[in-house]
């Protein structure tokens, strides 16, 4: 919608001058004029009603017939019409009349034959509404018939007629349907589709506040078709409006829900203009309806009627103000169509006014027509603009998304891959203290003992197994397989089973499943272990007892390891007190969130380690 038009006018002009080329054709007859049947033009017109406006009251004349041009203030009137037949069709004959104006009463030889609009007092108005009657064969005669034609218009020198045809239906038929569609059932179709899509555009203003344009055109819609209405009820015993004051008061209503629309639709605010033209056009609605019957009517019409289109001129120049500063294709159409409303109500005007012809219709219902497709393309063509804009954010947005995704996917295996390195430095670094602690430890002690000359084979072996069985602790605190409890104990039972089997020990074996632990991992297992092998260490070094009892259990949200020993206990000369053996094993458990105890038993002693079941971190 954003492209530059080579030729900016040529568009707005060609729209224009089309539309007008249809109205002309169909205005003067071209649309619904039966071929090869010549129309009856010859009549003699009697004044029937009305006051003496000092022409003849009986007058010979050639239709189409103003009463306006000849009788201006006649009331009532009657067309007779004269046409000699050379034989009578045993069908009969078809009287097609394609402009009448107004009430009228059909007599064929003196016989009545159309009296379904006969006098009556409905305010109603037919506006070129054409009219077809069948004339019986029994009413016709070989010669001259005599056709007769009363009008009565709503106002003095309304009426009008237009020249009729008298033929076969089959040679009239086609032709009254067509222009009876043009003139009566297709504005009628056309007055309820824009009912019917300003209700739609309503929907959508509702779904969507932002866009108040939508709801504006709305309003154009309904005040556009407001004047049809009695086209639509033409037929119908339905309160119609006066249509002398619709005709009135409709040019000043569009000229004011136009004006909002094209403020909403370029986006201009200016709330205070669009409030004084309805104030305008509100009072102009009253004041009409109030002097309705007066015989100045038709002067204080034409002059509301020159202002109002003077008014009306502001949406135009605004629309050609946005056209001259960025002539797109978009602003083309709306210039258009302006040009097409601001025409037609000219033509309308002067229609009422007398410069135009009554063989002439309304023609804003073409205006409406126009002005309705052209915004509905407009707002569909907007809607799909802003489905593809849509959509193209949507694509952008997924294809940033997805560079997100594939970056954070990235990040990720760069942050896993940096946390494997921080875990196996930490690992290494833990590794590294733990055998400096333990292992090393061990072998600078035994290389002491050995620089010295004076270790004994045996301690020597007892040191360097020591070492041997740190170092095992420390390898299978790798294995992350092997962190719960009963399968830790299992595999220092198997390692201890020596030691304490030179030691004369036997082991009782009481270990039972217990709950895993929270984030016991390696460094926890081999702190348990430590706890473990440094309690044998004590039992065979120090308790002489004859058996080891080891144990696991639940107790108040506790998971207990228990080595119980029968050997002289805590009051034993070499266990007397806590030495340092025993404050690290308090460290170590302490460090798994737990505790150390140390019962006296009869006979012997008990170590129990109680770790919790529930992280404290």
């Amino acid at each position: 919608m954003r492209s530059r038009p080579a030729f900016p006018w040529l568009l707005p002009v060609l729209m224009t001058a089309g539309l007008w080329v249809w109205i002309g054709w169909l205005h003067t007859g071209g649309v619904g004029r039966p071929d090869g049947i010549a129309p009856l033009t010859e009549a003699r017109f009697e004044v029937l009603a009305g006051e003496d406006s000092g022409a003849p009251p009986v007058v010979d004349l050639v239709l189409p017939h103003d009463w306006a041009d000849t009788h201006p203030l006649a009331d009532r009137g009657r067309y007779t019409l004269v046409a000699a037949l050379g034989e009578v069709p045993s069908t009969g004959l078809a009287l097609y009349f394609p402009s009448v104006n107004t009430r009228r009463v059909v007599s064929v030889n003196g016989e009545l034959v159309d009296a379904a609009l006969k006098f009556h007092h409905l305010t109603t108005h037919f506006w070129h509404i054409p009219s077809y009657v069948s004339v019986p064969a029994a009413l016709l005669r070989v010669g001259e018939n005599v056709i007769e034609v009363e009008l009565d218009p709503d106002a003095p020198g309304g009426g009008y007629l237009a020249p009729p045809f008298l033929g076969l239906d089959e040679e009239l038929r086609a032709s009254y349907e067509v222009r009876r569609f043009l003139q009566r059932t297709g504005i009628q179709i056309l007055v309820v589709t824009m009912v019917a899509f300003g209700l739609f555009l309503t929907l959508l203003y509702v779904l969507r506040r932002k866009d108040s344009s939508y709801f504006a055109f709305a309003i154009v819609t309904w005040v556009f078709a407001f004047p049809f209405y009695n086209v639509i009820a033409i037929d119908a015993w339905l309160p119609k409006p006066n249509y002398r004051w619709t005709g009135a008061v409709t040019m000043a209503w569009l000229t004011v829900s136009i004006a909002a629309f094209v403020h909403r639709f370029f986006g201009i605010h200016r709330p205070r203009l669009e409030w004084a033209l309805a104030v305008v056009a509100f009072a102009g609605s009253i004041y009409f309806a109030l002097i309705l019957d007066d015989r100045h009517f038709a002067t204080a019409v034409s002059i509301w009627g020159g202002l109002t289109l003077t008014v009306g001129l502001y949406p135009v120049v605004v629309v050609v103000d946005r056209f001259l500063r960025e002539p797109t294709r978009e602003l083309q159409l709306v210039l258009a169509t302006g040009l097409i409303v601001i025409t037609t109500s000219v033509h309308d005007i002067l229609l009422v006014n007398g410069p135009v012809s009554l063989e002439h219709d309304f023609a804003v219902i073409w205006a409406a027509v126009t002005s309705t497709s052209v915004f509905a393309f407009l707002f569909v063509q907007r809607f799909i603009v802003a489905f593809d804009t849509s959509e193209a954010l949507t694509e952008e947005l997924e294809q940033r998304v997805a560079e997100k995704h594939a970056e954070l996917e990235t990040s990720y295996r760069t942050l896993r891959q940096l946390e494997q390195e921080r875990a196996v430095a930490t690992e290494r670094e833990r590794l590294m203290a733990e055998i400096h602690d333990g292992m090393g430890g061990q072998l600078v002690s035994t290389l002491a003992m050995v620089q010295d000359g004076d270790a004994r084979p045996e301690e020597v072996e007892s040191s360097l197994r020591a070492a041997l069985d740190d170092m095992r602790l420390v390898i299978h605190s790798l294995d992350a397989a092997d962190t719960d409890i009963p399968t830790l104990l299992g595999m220092l039972r198997g390692r201890l089973a020596p030691q304490l089997e030179r030691a004369g020990i036997r082991v009782r074996w009481r270990v039972e499943d217990v709950p895993p632990l929270p984030d016991f991992g390696p460094e926890a297992a081999l702190q348990l272990m430590r706890i473990v092998q440094e309690s044998v260490t004590n039992i065979v070094k120090h308790s002489a007892a004859k058996t080891l009892t080891v144990s696991t259990g639940v107790e108040a949200d506790h998971v207990i390891v228990s080595l119980a020993d029968d050997g002289c206990g805590l009051g034993g000369t070499a266990a007397a007190g806590e030495g340092r053996g025993v404050g690290n094993m308090r460290k170590r458990a302490q460090a798994l969130g737990g505790e150390l105890e140390l019962r006296e038993c009869d006979p012997g002693t008990e170590v129990r380690v109680r770790l919790p079941l529930v992280s404290r971190a």
